[in-house]
């Protein structure tokens, strides 16, 4: 789905209201259908191979049209969070209206909120959260805190929450052989939640994940370098796993701090050797064939996003730096963590 800015048209409700009234206008740009089905979601992936790494054949259409439903969702409030801030005051108005509008009416019909789903549901609806969250924790940076969440749209991002929750805690407070990058997204989704709601009980879960993932990072080589490696597992979608799986990570480690949650100064080393291995993947790949036992696939260049936020705090980080610079910083645009956002972390 793409939205312009001419689908982003309105009509005036009053000829004598002030044009600075945010009820000046209205959406007419309607948002998808709420999904409010069974999560029943087959996974992209053949279940038989270990890796995960191939496509599986038998994959239903059924399951292509859910997650295309739901992203056509995240996606477009991610669109119009380009315009929450634009200089022209038609366009701003309508932004924020429409991005009401949409999160209403999931919200109004209780979207996603379906106990029955599949592994791959389950992590549909954990995306989904963590990019709907971003969405607006960057609406209200960019409109200074003059876009609030409605009663309604708060019930609804704690009850998604509250189900990201039961769907992963036993993955958290267990054993569990396969903590990946799953987990990593559970964490920074619920965090988020938390972070809008000012819910310190989605917070302090979402720190526990971060907690657990961290442990869970290899260091090698003399300890300048750290990566996960079950991510490594997925053959050639290595490299892309690990870039998957970091990004959570940053967005939890630059939001905890502000939040009023310590990170260790070893847990600062583990990021910055998980930031050191993330950006030589791509700056120079064969130094790490022993670890890279496949010929990656590309790794899409707005799947390198995280290194925005990452050097509005680390703007010193040598990688980084060098990774950030090596593509003009037109890394940008991952709508999991919210489309566009050099604007709101100004570190380079």
């Amino acid at each position: 789905m793409c939205i312009t800015l001419a689908m982003l048209a309105c009509s005036p409700i009053g000829n004598s209201a002030s044009r600075n009234d945010n009820q000046l206008y209205s959406c007419k740009k309607a948002a998808p259908e709420a999904f409010t089905d069974d999560l029943n979601i087959q996974s992209k992936y053949d279940q038989s191979d270990k890796t995960k790494s191939k496509l599986s054949e038998t994959r239903n259409s059924h399951s292509a049209d859910i997650q295309r439903q739901i992203n056509d969702f995240t996606k477009g409030l991610v669109k119009f969070t380009n315009y929450v801030s634009a200089s022209d005051e038609r366009k701003r108005l309508m932004a924020q209206k429409c991005l009401h509008s949409w999160l209403t009416a999931w919200a109004t019909d209780e979207a996603l909120t379906s106990q029955e789903a599949t592994k791959t549901g389950k992590a549909a609806r954990k995306w989904a959260l963590a990019s709907i969250n971003a969405s607006i924790i960057k609406t209200i940076k960019l409109t200074n805190g003059s876009w609030r969440l409605s009663q309604i749209e708060k019930t609804w991002l704690s009850q998604l929450a509250d189900l990201v929750i039961h769907d992963y805690d036993k993955r958290l407070t267990t054993n569990f052989k396969y903590y990946n990058n799953h987990d990593h997204w559970a964490a920074w989704a619920v965090f988020s939640s938390g972070y809008l709601l000012k819910d310190k009980r989605y917070m302090d879960w979402a720190h526990k994940g971060f907690n657990k993932a961290l442990t869970l990072a290899k260091t090698d080589y003399k300890g300048k370098y750290a990566y996960f490696p079950i991510e490594l597992a997925r053959s050639h979608l290595a490299l892309n796993y690990t870039h998957f799986s970091l990004t959570p990570l940053i967005m939890l480690n630059y939001y905890l701090p502000k939040a009023g949650y310590s990170i260790s100064d070893r847990q600062t080393e583990i990021m910055s050797q998980l930031v050191n291995f993330a950006a030589a993947s791509i700056l120079r790949s064969s130094e790490f064939s022993s670890v890279l036992q496949s010929k990656q696939t590309s790794v899409a260049l707005y799947k390198l996003a995280w290194v925005i936020p990452y050097l509005a705090e680390n703007k010193s980080h040598v990688l980084a730096k060098k990774l950030f610079n090596k593509f003009d910083g037109e890394m940008d645009g991952y709508s999991m963590i919210g489309g566009r956002i050099s604007s709101q972390y100004k570190g380079k």
